[in-house]
C-alpha cells in the first residue's frame, strides 16, 4: 500500500521544481541524482518484460562441465547441455568410449553452440558415480608417467591432459 502511494506521489507534478521526487519507476526507492537505483538492488536491475539469459563467464570450463555433469547425474537427468569447446569434446569422446555416457551431440544454438550429453544410467542408478578435477587452475599438480595414481584399483578413469593431447 505504501508503495502505491510513493508512486502515486512521484507521478505527481509538486508545488516547486526543488521538491521534485527522485524515485524508482519499478520499486519506488529514493534515489539521488548520482546515484541512480538501477542496479544497487536486484529487483530493479533486472530487464522489465521478456526474462533474457545472460551469459556467465567461466573461469574454469572443464570443472564446470564436471559439475553439470555431477549436478544432472544426482538430479536424474536423462541429458545436460553445456556450452562447448574442443577440450569438453574430446572429453565427451573418451567418457562416451569408456562407456560412462549414451552419447553426445554437438548442437548449434545461434551463437557459441551445445554440447549435450546423454547420460547412462544401470538399474535407476547413474554409472558416474564419482567426478572430481584433480589439477585446477590454482592449484596445478604435475605428475610423471610412473607416478599416475590408479582410480578405484583400476576400476575408475583419468583423464589426464597432456601436450599430445587427452
Amino acid at each position: 500500500m505504501a508503495k502505491k502511494a510513493w508512486m502515486e506521489k512521484v507521478k505527481r507534478k509538486p508545488k516547486f521544481k526543488v521538491r521534485g521526487y527522485y524515485r524508482c519507476q519499478r520499486c519506488g526507492r529514493s534515489r539521488g541524482a548520482s546515484s541512480r537505483c538501477a542496479g544497487k538492488f536486484p529487483a530493479c536491475a533486472k530487464p522489465v518484460g521478456k526474462r533474457t539469459e545472460r551469459e556467465m563467464s567461466v573461469i574454469d570450463p572443464v570443472a564446470d562441465m564436471l559439475t553439470r555433469v555431477r549436478n544432472a547425474c544426482q538430479a536424474g537427468h536423462r541429458r545436460v547441455d553445456m556450452p562447448v569447446s574442443k577440450l569438453k569434446v574430446e572429453i565427451a569422446r573418451l567418457l562416451r568410449d569408456n562407456h560412462y555416457v549414451q552419447d553426445f551431440k554437438v548442437l548449434d544454438d545461434g551463437r557459441h553452440g551445445l554440447l549435450r550429453l546423454y547420460l547412462k544410467y544401470h538399474n535407476d542408478a547413474p554409472v558416474i558415480r564419482e567426478l572430481q578435477r584433480v589439477s585446477a587452475p590454482g592449484l596445478r599438480r604435475y605428475v610423471k608417467a610412473r607416478e599416475i595414481p590408479r582410480v578405484k584399483n583400476g576400476l575408475g578413469m583419468a583423464i589426464l591432459s597432456t601436450p599430445q593431447g587427452l
